[in-house]
């Protein structure tokens, strides 16, 4: 679904989602120690950082215009915003736990800055990231048709 014109853009979240999926299905056919296994290696790790920044990214923007509508919400850290997003409902408990995992294996204090990913773990949690952010994608999306 393309959302270009609506309140919660997921085009950008999707296509990372996209290359990441190709990216670890690239991985798990290549040989190990080979070109193509180190190439896209790093590309899934890139893709996992750049997959939950989005969807972090898009979480902080569903707080703002949703939950809270102060200006405060641009200095709150990642934690805040998971907490806030599970809070309001947006967000099974479940699900909120899966993030905070997945966001545990990072260095990011503030959503939007660069990602540190702890490589083994990341490339563990590819599978669920994949369908955690496609979910969540959806979610976004019926917001943009929602009255």
């Amino acid at each position: 679904m393309n959302t270009t014109n609506k309140s919660f853009d997921t085009t950008r979240l999707r296509n990372c989602i996209d290359t990441l999926r190709l990216s670890a299905n690239m991985l798990r056919n290549s040989e190990i120690g080979s070109d193509l296994y180190i190439v896209s290696r790093y590309a899934t790790i890139k893709g996992f950082e750049l997959v939950l920044g989005r969807a972090l990214s898009l979480m902080r923007i569903y707080v703002k215009k949703k939950v809270e509508t102060d200006l405060y919400v641009n200095g709150i850290t990642c934690d805040g915003i998971l907490r806030r997003t599970t809070s309001s409902g947006f967000l099974t408990h479940e699900e909120n736990e899966r993030w905070c995992l997945y966001y545990k294996n990072t260095d990011i204090t503030i959503c939007l800055d660069y990602c540190l990913v702890d490589e083994e773990n990341a490339l563990k949690q590819v599978d669920g990231l994949l369908c955690d952010a496609t979910v969540f994608a959806e979610k976004i999306d019926a917001l943009n048709v929602a009255p």
